[in-house]
C-alpha cells in the first residue's frame, strides 16, 4: 500500500526533471529532500506499526493467563507438559523481538527490562504452583498480570504519542515544501543530474519500504484497514472507502481482503452504524486526532470483542482492530470469581463474629498453646496465642497480657501435675484428652475440668470450673452422712417425736381442707391437735378431732385467719400471723405459722402475749431513748458552742496577760499560766474530737464514689506547712476509687498521718509509706464480718517511735493513751475516729508495730 503517492511512475519523474531544466534549478534538491522525508515518514509509521505488533503479540501472550480454560490446559499433566514449555519460549521470543524494535528508545526499552522482571517472576509461580495454595497463586499470578497490564498502558501510550509526533512532522512538511520548491526553483538547475539519480535510488526504496510496510500488515496479527473518506456535493464526509486491508479480516470475520477494498465501509460493516461509530470515524478525521472503540459484534453465530484504534494518516485514517474475546471473557469471569470471594467473605465474617460471641459468652476458659521446640526438635514449652475473657476472672489479667507468653511463665504448676505430658502427647498422637486438677491463683483455690484437642498446630483447651461442684459434692456428702445418722435416731425415735408433739408447749394442729363441687374450699376438718389445746380451752383432742374448724373457732371467718390458710394452701406457702384470743376473760395474744401438707396445712400455734407485753414495754422505752437523744443532741450543740465559749475566753485573757508588757509576770507565774493555757488547749480539742466522734454514724445514704488520690492530696495540701517544717517524706502509690463519704476518708488519712508525724523518732527524718493493694477475702486473716469478695488493703507505714505489740487494739479505743501528756500532745481520741470511719466504710483497721522501727496501719475497704 501507498499512503499518499506523489510520484506514480517514472514517466512523472522525467517529466518534472524537463521542467526543471527551464525553470526551477533548485526543486530537485527539494524534491530529494522531501522523498527523504517522506521516507523516513514511511519507515517510521512501519517502525511504530510493528512495534504495536509486537506489543501487541507480547501482551496477549500474557494475557492469555486470564482465561480459566488456557490455565487448565497449561497444567493439565504437570508442569513441564509441552504446553509449558512452548509458552515458554514464545513469550522469550517476543519479548526479545520487541527488545530490536524498540531499540532506538530507551524509555521503551526501560519498560521492557521491568517486563522481563515481571516475566520471571509470573514464569517463576506458574513453576511453584502445585507448591502453593490455589488462593495464594490465584493472587500472585493476578498481581503480575496488573503489573504487566501497567506497562502495557504506558508502552501503547508511547507508541501513540510517536505515531501522532510524525504525522505531525510529515503535515508540517507536506505544507512547506512547495513554498520552498518555488523560492529554490532557480538553484535546483545545477545540481538536477545528481538529484535525478539519487531521488530514482530514493524512489526504489520507498517501493522497498512500501513492499515491506504491506507485508507487515499482511502478517500482522491484528486487522489493520485503511480507509479514505467520501464526500457529498457539499464537502460532507458521508461515508468511507477501504482503501486497504489485510488478511486477518478474512481470519476474524470471513471477508478476503480483495472482495472489500473499494468498498464503502458501512456496507462491508453495518454494525458501525448501529453503534454510532461511523460518525466517531468522521470526527477522528476532522479533527485530526485518534480514537479508540471497545464492542462486541456478532458473524455468522459467532460473538467476539474487538478494539480498534483508529489513527488519522495522510489522507485517510488507519484502522487497527485487535481480538480481545479471551480478555474481556478472562475478566468477567474474574468479576464472578471476585463477587464469589466477596459473599465467601462476607460469610466468614458472620461466623467470625457468631465465634467471637460464644467466646464472649460462656463460662469456660479457652485457651489455645503452640509447642516450643529445642535443638534436637524436642517438646520444651508451650506458648499461650489465644485466651478469651473469661481468664480474667482466674489470673486477675487481661487475655491481651498473655498472648505470646511461655506457660512456664503463667502456669508452672502444669510442669509438676502431668498436664504438660498430656499436652505433648495430644500433640504427638492427635487424640483428645480430659483431666481434672486443682490449682491456686493468688491464695485462691479452684478446680478445673479441662478437655484438650489437637488444633493445626497447637493445641486447644477448654476448661470448666468445677470449684462449686466439688465443693457442693463435699457438702452433700457430709450431709448425707448427717441425714443417716438423724434418719437412724428418727427411726427409732417416732414415739419421742409423738410424745414430744404432746408435750410441747406449742397448739399444734393439722387441718385438712373440705371442698366443694367447684373444687373451692368452704372449710377445714381438724385431723390432729396435740395436748396442749387442753391447757388453753380445757378441751381434749379427741372431743375436737375430725370435726369443722368452724365448730371448734367460730370467729375463724370474722378474724381472717380462715383466708390465710385457704391462701397457705392454694398458693403451697409458709404464712405466719397474729390472732387474738379471749380466755378467763383475759385477751391472750397468739401467733401463728400456717404451712401446706398434702391438701391440708399444719399450724403450730404459740402463746405470744407475754412478748407483746415487752414490745409494748420496748416502745415505751425508745420514746424514753429517742427522748434522751434530743437530749444529748441538745448537749452536743451547748458543748459546740457553750463549753468552748469559756475556754477560747480563759485562752484570750492569758494571751493578754503575757503579752502586757507594762506588768511583766514572774518566771514562776508566766509557768502556770503557760500550763493553764496549755490545758485550755487540750481540753478544747478534746470537745472537738468527742463532737467529731459523736457525730459519725453508720448511716450510708451520703456514700459516693471517691477518688482516695484526691483525698490524699487534699490532706498533703492541709498538712503542708507542718510537712514542709518537720521535713517529713511521703511516699504514695497509686490508690483506688472506693464507696464511702469523702470528708470521713479525709479525717481518716488527716489522723493517720498526723498521727505518724507526731510519734517520729527524733534520731533520724519521718518517711510515711502508703500503698495499696486488692485482695480475696481469703486472703485478711482479720476477723471481722466480710461481705465482699474482694477488698482493697491500704497500709500507712511509718519509720517513727512505734509501740509494745500487746496494745495493738487497745490504741483503738476512746481516751487510751500510751504516753503521758508531757511527752505528747493529744486527747486519745484520733484512732478511735479512724476505727469508726473504717467500720461505716463496712471495713477494718488493724495495727502492728515494733518500739522504735516504726507502726504499720492496715485499712480494709470494699472493693
Amino acid at each position: 500500500m501507498v499512503l499518499n503517492r506523489i510520484y506514480n511512475s517514472s514517466k512523472i519523474y522525467i517529466l518534472l526533471i524537463l521542467l526543471a531544466l527551464c525553470v526551477l534549478v533548485f526543486t530537485a534538491t527539494m524534491a530529494y529532500k522531501q522523498i527523504k522525508k517522506f521516507q523516513v515518514s514511511a519507515d517510521s509509521v512501519t517502525h511504530t506499526l510493528q512495534v504495536q505488533d509486537g506489543i501487541n503479540i507480547l501482551f496477549s501472550h500474557y494475557f492469555r493467563l486470564e482465561s480459566e480454560k488456557f490455565k487448565a490446559e497449561l497444567f493439565r499433566d504437570t508442569i513441564t507438559n509441552p504446553v509449558f514449555q512452548t509458552y515458554m519460549e514464545s513469550g522469550q521470543i517476543a519479548l526479545e523481538n520487541l527488545s530490536e524494535l524498540t531499540s532506538d528508545n530507551s524509555s521503551q526499552l526501560a519498560r521492557l527490562n521491568e517486563i522481563k522482571t515481571l516475566q520471571d517472576s509470573l514464569y517463576h509461580t506458574l513453576r511453584i504452583k502445585n507448591s502453593l495454595p490455589n488462593a495464594i497463586f490465584e493472587k500472585e499470578i493476578s498481581k503480575s498480570l496488573f503489573q504487566i497490564r501497567e506497562v502495557n498502558d504506558q508502552m501503547r501510550a508511547e507508541e501513540r504519542r510517536l505515531l501522532q509526533q510524525r504525522e505531525e512532522n510529515y503535515e508540517f512538511t507536506k505544507i512547506f515544501a512547495p513554498i520552498t520548491s518555488l523560492i529554490l526553483s532557480f538553484f535546483s538547475l545545477f545540481v538536477f543530474l545528481v538529484a535525478f539519480i539519487r531521488i530514482y535510488k530514493d524512489k526504489r526504496r520507498f517501493r522497498e519500504s512500501d513492499t515491506f510496510l504491506r507485508s507487515v500488515m499482511a502478517n500482522s496479527n491484528n486487522i489493520v484497514n485503511f480507509y479514505t473518506p467520501i464526500f457529498d456535493p457539499q464537502g460532507n464526509i458521508v461515508d468511507f472507502e477501504i482503501k486497504f486491508a489485510n488478511a486477518r479480516n478474512l481470519d476474524y470475520f470471513g471477508l478476503h481482503p480483495e472482495n472489500i477494498i473499494g468498498k464503502k465501509v458501512s456496507e462491508v460493516f453495518p454494525f458501525l452504524k448501529l453503534n454510532g461509530e461511523i460518525q466517531g470515524l468522521i470526527t477522528a478525521f476532522n479533527n485530526q486526532k485518534a480514537i479508540t472503540f471497545d464492542r462486541q459484534i456478532a458473524l455468522k453465530n459467532l460473538r467476539m470483542w474487538i478494539r480498534s484504534s483508529v489513527n488519522p494518516l495522510l489522507n485517510g485514517l488507519l484502522v487497527t482492530a485487535q481480538n480481545v474475546t479471551e480478555e474481556e471473557e478472562a475478566k468477567a469471569e474474574q468479576l464472578i470469581l471476585k463477587e464469589q470471594a466477596l459473599n465467601d467473605n462476607s460469610k466468614l465474617r458472620e461466623i467470625q463474629s457468631f465465634l467471637n460471641k460464644v467466646l464472649a459468652s460462656t463460662e469456660n476458659v479457652i485457651s489455645y498453646f503452640t509447642p516450643v521446640f529445642d535443638d534436637v526438635n524436642k517438646i520444651v514449652d508451650f506458648r499461650i496465642q489465644f485466651n478469651n475473657e473469661q481468664i480474667k476472672y482466674v489470673l486477675q489479667l487481661e487475655a491481651s497480657q498473655l498472648e505470646q507468653k511461655l506457660m512456664s511463665t503463667y502456669f508452672p504448676m502444669h510442669f509438676e501435675n502431668g498436664v504438660f505430658e498430656l499436652l505433648v502427647k495430644c500433640i504427638n498422637d492427635g487424640k483428645t484428652a480430659r483431666f481434672e486438677r486443682q490449682y491456686e491463683f493468688k491464695g485462691v483455690k479452684f478446680w478445673f475440668k479441662t478437655t484438650i484437642v489437637k488444633l493445626d498446630n497447637g493445641v486447644l483447651t477448654t476448661s470448666t470450673d468445677t470449684t462449686s461442684e466439688k465443693t457442693i459434692a463435699k457438702n452433700l456428702n457430709s450431709l448425707n452422712k448427717k441425714l443417716e445418722k438423724q434418719n437412724a435416731k428418727l427411726k427409732g425415735n417416732r414415739a419421742f417425736l409423738t410424745n414430744l408433739f404432746k408435750s410441747i408447749s406449742h397448739i399444734v394442729m393439722h387441718f385438712n381442707s373440705i371442698r366443694n363441687n367447684e373444687g373451692r374450699i368452704i372449710d377445714l376438718e381438724i385431723q390432729f391437735v396435740n395436748g396442749r389445746i387442753n391447757d388453753f380451752l380445757g378441751i381434749h383432742p379427741n372431743q375436737i378431732e375430725f370435726k369443722k374448724v368452724s365448730e371448734v373457732f367460730p370467729t375463724i371467718f370474722e378474724t381472717g385467719v380462715f383466708e390465710k390458710l385457704v391462701d397457705a394452701i392454694e398458693n403451697n406457702r409458709s404464712i405466719t400471723y397474729e390472732t387474738t384470743f379471749e380466755l378467763n376473760n383475759k385477751m391472750h395474744w397468739f401467733q401463728a405459722t400456717a404451712i401446706k401438707l398434702g391438701d391440708g396445712v399444719t399450724v403450730t400455734t404459740v402463746d405470744v402475749t407475754d412478748d407483746k407485753k415487752q414490745k409494748e414495754q420496748l416502745r415505751v422505752r425508745n420514746i424514753e431513748l429517742k427522748k434522751s437523744n434530743v437530749d444529748l443532741e441538745a448537749f452536743n450543740r451547748v458543748a459546740s458552742h457553750d463549753l468552748q465559749e469559756p475556754l477560747r475566753k480563759i485562752q484570750l485573757f492569758i494571751s493578754r496577760i503575757l503579752e502586757n508588757r507594762s506588768d511583766p509576770l514572774s518566771a514562776t507565774n508566766r509557768e502556770y499560766f503557760d500550763k493553764i493555757e496549755n490545758a485550755a488547749t487540750r481540753m478544747r480539742s478534746l470537745i472537738v474530737n468527742l463532737l467529731t466522734y459523736s457525730h459519725l454514724d453508720g448511716k450510708h445514704q451520703d456514700f459516693e464514689s471517691v477518688d482516695l488520690n484526691d483525698v490524699l492530696a487534699k490532706v498533703k495540701e492541709d498538712l503542708s506547712t507542718i510537712i514542709s517544717e518537720t521535713s517529713v517524706s511521703i511516699k504514695e502509690e497509686n490508690l483506688p476509687i472506693v464507696s464511702g463519704v469523702s470528708y470521713q476518708l479525709e479525717q481518716l488519712f488527716i489522723n493517720l498521718i498526723s498521727n505518724a508525724m507526731k510519734y517520729g523518732n527524733t534520731t533520724k527524718k519521718t518517711i510515711i509509706e502508703i500503698r495499696c493493694e486488692k485482695v480475696h477475702q481469703k486472703q485478711i486473716e482479720a476477723d471481722f464480718f466480710k461481705k465482699n469478695s474482694f477488698y482493697f488493703k491500704i497500709t500507712v507505714k511509718d519509720n517513727g517511735i512505734g509501740f509494745d505489740p500487746e496494745y495493738s487494739k487497745k490504741i483503738f479505743e476512746v481516751f487510751q493513751r500510751l504516753h503521758q501528756n508531757s511527752e505528747y500532745s493529744g486527747t486519745g481520741i484520733g484512732l478511735a475516729i479512724c476505727k469508726k470511719i473504717v467500720e461505716n466504710h463496712y471495713g477494718f483497721i488493724q495495727a502492728t508495730s515494733e518500739p522504735n522501727i516504726g507502726s504499720t496501719f492496715s485499712i480494709f475497704l470494699p472493693a
